[in-house]
């Protein structure tokens, strides 16, 4: 194999590399990114919930209210 192959090749084999490297690099932020999402909507849920059980004990006292009726 003559030297210009030889370079060519090692060039390919870099570039490879950093493929992979950013591919490896997507894929691990990537489930970070994930991870923060359902971590927040987990978390929203839960302070929200005192707020939902409030409203929904006012709306079954609407509900009976007007059940009564």
């Amino acid at each position: 194999m003559d030297p210009e192959s030889k370079q060519i090749l090692k060039e390919q084999l870099e570039i490879l590399k950093k493929i992979n490297k950013h591919f490896l690099y997507q894929r691990v932020f990537g489930t970070i990114k994930n991870l923060i999402i359902i971590g927040l909507i987990i978390f929203g849920a839960i302070q929200l919930q005192p707020y939902l059980d409030q409203i929904l004990g006012v709306f079954s006292q609407v509900q009976t209210t007007i059940g009564g009726f």
